[in-house]
């Protein structure tokens, strides 16, 4: 072979070599691109299936990433708050309330109601009425139908309703808690249900005492607020005295009624004897309430020496459940210790819609 043969042959073997790693950088591009079309379609899709579902980070704003629990809205919710995450506060918050709060997300709205409706004693037994406006009348039954006897070819008696009417008037309610700014920066704390609670607690035992002992002036009138009909005792009561204000009670009212008393009456009750040396107080088995001749005792602190027997339908409880909320971390002494003061506000009444439901004992013990 030639010295001019050998070197086209060298050129030849060259050129096919080159042919050959461009051939194969051709084949994996088009791999790779094929890949990456792949990747899109597939996160194309899983967005496309989760779009519904939203989750929030304080840091990083609204991101599609994961389910959002109602635990993590609510938590999601404070912590965006303290932050000043705005954005995110917005997002989920109902929106802001007429004096520059937000409020809350419906499921902390919620939860909230259903905490308050299973502990306390008046919500658990009155009427409790929905409020779309600040104001709601109603009507009461002042005189009822009267009925008449006749003979036939006389004209028959006629009667009427005599109606009332209860007005019911929000009034505001503030619950404030204080925490401590590391309570919303650590991430492993769970703040739904330590929040629910905390708030839960403070509203529904302010508002049962005022619906026991409220004056009616910026808040509910309560139930020993109103002239009832009952028995004064110079002594302290007995026995005869409970029997006559169950008996007392019109009968329509007493297939509803409850007594209603504090820790320390209850006790009282709890040595008083028949005339058989039977105790009248029947305790509680699983869970459930006393009751004393049938009816069942509910444990209201605010009542003091005064005991109470009626039917808590015929009070009737306002509800503007509106919740707002604000935070600050510079007042009542917050930038000194770090902390954050939260406030919830809600709007609620409560009035007696008819007194002659009800019988009171006064100065029981």
């Amino acid at each position: 072979m030639t010295k001019e043969e050998l070197k086209k042959l060298l050129k030849e073997i060259k050129a096919d070599k080159e042919a050959k790693k461009e051939s194969k950088k051709a084949s994996e591009k088009k791999v790779e691109d094929l890949l990456s079309k792949a990747v899109e379609q597939i996160v194309g899709a899983v967005k496309s299936a989760t779009k519904e579902e939203i989750v929030v980070d304080p840091n990083k704003g609204l991101t599609p990433d994961k389910k959002f629990t109602k635990e993590e809205k609510i938590g999601a919710f404070f912590k965006a708050l303290i932050q000043g995450n705005r954005k995110v506060v917005k997002a989920l918050a109902e929106g802001s309330d007429e004096t520059g709060g937000y409020l809350v997300p419906e499921e902390f709205s919620a939860a909230i109601v259903d905490w308050t409706q299973d502990k306390p004693v008046f919500r658990r037994f009155a009427t409790v009425w929905p409020m779309k406006e600040k104001v709601l009348n109603i009507p009461a039954l002042a005189a009822d139908v009267a009925v008449y006897w006749g003979s036939e070819n006389t004209s028959i008696s006629t009667t009427s309703a005599d109606f009332g009417e209860i007005q019911l008037s929000v009034n505001k309610l503030n619950a404030i808690i204080y925490l401590s700014t590391e309570l919303f920066e650590d991430s492993e704390v769970e703040l739904s249900s330590y929040l629910t609670g905390r708030f839960a607690g403070a509203i529904m035992r302010e508002e049962d005492s005022k619906f026991m002992l409220g004056t009616g002036t910026g808040q509910p009138k309560g139930l020993n607020a109103y002239t009832l009909n009952g028995v004064d005792k110079l002594t302290l009561g007995t026995a005869d005295d409970l029997i006559s204000a169950y008996y007392r009670t019109p009968q329509q009212f007493r297939e509803n009624a409850v007594f209603i008393m504090d820790n320390i009456s209850i006790e009282k009750c709890a040595t008083l004897k028949d005339t058989n040396g039977q105790y009248l107080l029947v305790r509680p088995v699983d869970g459930k309430l006393p009751t004393l001749l049938g009816r069942p005792v509910l444990e209201q602190n605010d009542a003091g020496k005064n005991v109470y027997f009626g039917d808590l339908k015929y009070y009737y409880i306002g509800d503007r459940r509106k919740l707002s909320v604000k935070t600050t971390t510079d007042g009542a002494g917050t930038f000194e210790k770090d902390q954050v003061a939260i406030k919830v506000t809600e709007r609620v009444d409560g009035k007696v819609a008819l007194t002659r439901a009800f019988r009171k004992i006064s100065n029981f013990r």
